[in-house]
């Protein structure tokens, strides 16, 4: 197996550029080779256009956080179905985002401009409760997350529930792994190493069966779990 190069760090940040020095600080973030996403935004289109000019395209967990979807003020939302020139992420947990409208989401932005992401919060795993988190309390109920405001508050489910998300909605297994491992490490500017498979990249592999189980995982190409047929 070929050694690959150690990563550079890669820096990541996510802002809303109608803030005072948005559009500015996205430029700036740019030319010192930040990658910026558009998020917790209630921008214009106007913003929105000169931010995606000054270099952020992308867009972070599309339609949370964000002024709403409305036919006579379309906003984030609207700009970024219809911008081929942005990609975006989802939280693929049927509660951020409903599935009739992850459904529509992909109809728009194709499987190569969407990737999936779970925002899970600290509970993920754990089963439902009440765990202090932040400073507050952080409900966990049939995995929804609710904080003490009655609002949503981060997810607990993993990639592997956003994937089986996905598949459930009938979407190709091809694009499942497009849009949970390639999209991700050619927004990160990985996907030299990482991503896919292919020669000379690291085989970090996740192979499931028909019904979405984990049967075989692969870290550096080394086995780390195989499931065996009596289990």
């Amino acid at each position: 197996m070929p050694r690959l190069a150690a990563q550079e760090a890669v820096h990541l940040i996510t802002l809303a550029p109608e803030v005072e020095g948005g559009v500015e600080l996205v430029k700036e973030l740019v030319r010192q080779n930040w990658i910026v996403s558009i998020g917790h935004t209630r921008a214009s289109v106007d913003a929105l256009d000169r931010a995606l000019e000054a270099g952020a395209r992308h867009m972070t967990h599309f339609m949370n956080a964000m002024s709403p979807l409305h036919h006579r003020a379309p906003g984030p939302i609207g700009w970024g179905l219809i911008n081929d020139a942005v990609s975006v992420d989802v939280i693929a947990d049927g509660v951020h985002v409903d599935p009739l409208v992850l459904k529509l989401v992909l109809r728009s932005k194709q499987a190569r401009r969407v990737s999936l992401i779970s925002d899970a919060v600290a509970p993920t795993g754990l089963g439902d409760g009440r765990y202090k988190i932040w400073g507050e309390t952080i409900t966990v109920t049939n995995g929804r997350t609710e904080n003490e405001r009655g609002s949503i508050a981060g997810s607990v489910i993993t990639m592997l529930d956003a994937a089986r998300m996905m598949l459930s909605l009938g979407v190709a297994a091809t694009d499942v792994a497009r849009m949970a491992s390639t999209n991700p490490a050619r927004l990160l500017g990985i996907d030299k190493d990482f991503g896919s498979i292919e020669t000379d990249k690291r085989a970090d592999l996740v192979a499931l069966d028909d019904a979405g189980h984990v049967r075989l995982t692969l870290i550096g190409g080394r086995v780390a779990f195989e499931k065996q047929e009596s289990e």
